[in-house]
């Protein structure tokens, strides 16, 4: 059993440390997933996790989980495009509102509002 400390493992689209065992500890580390309900660690079981960024991970279901951030989370291409997001369409779910500017009564551009929106 091996302990992994203040690791940042985020974004990695699954190219996760290949060495992890059953029974590994990690604390303070960071797995943040662009894509919501991202597996990791599949095949690994009775894991610990302490004090860790678990942003839209899924874990294997033996794992502990303490004073971790565990949550999912839709994130939108049109806010983050230095992310290589699936693009997301021009009226996409994360609009929150959208302002129609017109001349004359004629509609000439839309501004779309949007916000990262949590997922379940």
């Amino acid at each position: 059993m091996a302990t992994y400390k203040k690791k940042n493992w985020s974004f990695t689209r699954g190219s996760l440390p290949e060495n992890i065992q059953n029974g590994d500890v990690f604390e303070d580390c960071n797995f943040t997933q662009k894509e919501a309900h991202t597996k990791i660690f599949e095949d690994i079981e009775n894991l610990t996790f302490l004090c860790c960024n678990l942003l839209n991970c899924d874990l294997p279901g033996s794992s502990q989980v303490e004073k971790s951030l565990v949550v999912q989370k839709s994130f939108c291409s049109h806010l983050h495009p230095e992310w290589d997001l699936t693009e997301c369409p021009e009226n996409c779910s994360h609009v929150i509102d959208i302002d129609e500017i017109r001349i004359d009564g004629e509609l000439v551009d839309t501004i779309y509002h949007r916000q990262d929106k949590v997922v379940i």
